[in-house]
């Protein structure tokens, strides 16, 4: 099935209101990613795109490019607990890891995506 990374990438931006340089998102879509290596189950075919968000920025950014191309949107974080398909997954799959956990007194609240092993809750 496919080279994981797959060799051909396709790069996009997108601009916010600001002209600089700085105020630009850079990401990567990829073509043909094969899912299993990227869930606990490590089962599943492939999708027709995917692409990472480590910010909630580039989240953003994706899933706007997404939306415009309309192209559908499948969302997953850590890959725990996700059983893909074995057929190609139509559409972009973008996952979403990164984030903080912050502790307030007895309250923990983490981010999506947010590894959570080894922490004290």
């Amino acid at each position: 099935m496919g080279v994981y990374p797959p060799r051909a990438e396709i790069y996009y931006r997108r601009k916010d209101t600001m002209e600089r340089k700085d105020d630009f998102v850079q990401f990567k879509i990829r073509k043909n990613v094969r899912l299993a290596p990227l869930s606990t189950f490590r089962i599943g075919g492939a999708c027709e795109y995917f692409a990472a968000a480590e910010t909630p920025e580039r989240f953003i950014a994706i899933a706007e490019w997404a939306k415009k191309n309309h192209i559908r949107l499948t969302l997953f974080a850590g890959g725990s607990n996700v059983v893909f398909p074995d057929a190609k997954l139509k559409g972009l799959v973008l996952r979403f890891f990164g984030g903080k956990v912050s502790f307030r007194g007895n309250e923990c609240v983490a981010d999506g995506g947010v590894l959570l092993g080894g922490r004290p809750l």
